[in-house]
């Protein structure tokens, strides 16, 4: 009996050891971002340096230099894609399908599209189905009156300017 039992155990180690090999260790993770960087330097034009801090459970986990890249629709596929080749020589495990990047899920670094016009095309807000144009500050306090809804200029100068019609330089409110 005592050892049947130790079978089992020493089985159930065995098993425990050979499903941890699957997962890309450190040298796989750092061998695998370096292919991606390079290719992902190449698709877009920008020079980084990549770091997968974490590959496991079906999401691969980068560091915050993912960001760094200039990401539209579909970039996120591509990369998709890059992983899903180059995965096998890495690890058994199946390619993650979930990517992030500063715990933040890779289609929220998605940026919309730019026009003709030099301005950003109107894309859905994937959060509230409205159109919007740019960042926004979610959490951020909403006021019935004063600059609520405004965009302000802040001037370099701190209120020291150049006024054309007299040539010279003085306070704002002198």
């Amino acid at each position: 009996m005592p050892k049947r039992r130790f079978l089992v155990l020493l089985l159930l180690f065995l098993t425990g050891i050979s499903a941890g090999a699957a997962r890309p260790d450190r040298a796989a993770r750092a061998a695998l971002a370096d292919t991606l960087c390079q290719r992902a330097n190449r698709h877009f034009g920008v020079k980084s340096r990549l770091s997968i801090s974490r590959a496991d459970r079906g999401q691969i986990v980068f560091g915050r230099t993912l960001s760094d890249y200039p990401w539209r629709d579909g970039d996120v596929a591509w990369l998709r894609a890059e992983i899903a080749a180059e995965w096998p020589q890495y690890s058994k495990e199946p390619a993650p399908r979930a990517i992030y990047c500063r715990g933040v899920a890779l289609e929220e670094y998605v940026m919309p599209a730019i026009g003709r016009d030099g301005k950003a095309v109107p894309y859905p807000d994937r959060r509230k189905g409205e159109r919007s144009y740019t960042v926004r500050r979610s959490g951020a306090p909403v006021f019935s009156k004063g600059l609520s809804g405004r965009h302000i200029a802040i001037w370099h100068s701190h209120g020291y300017c150049y006024y054309e019609k007299s040539d010279r330089w003085n306070w704002q409110r002198a």
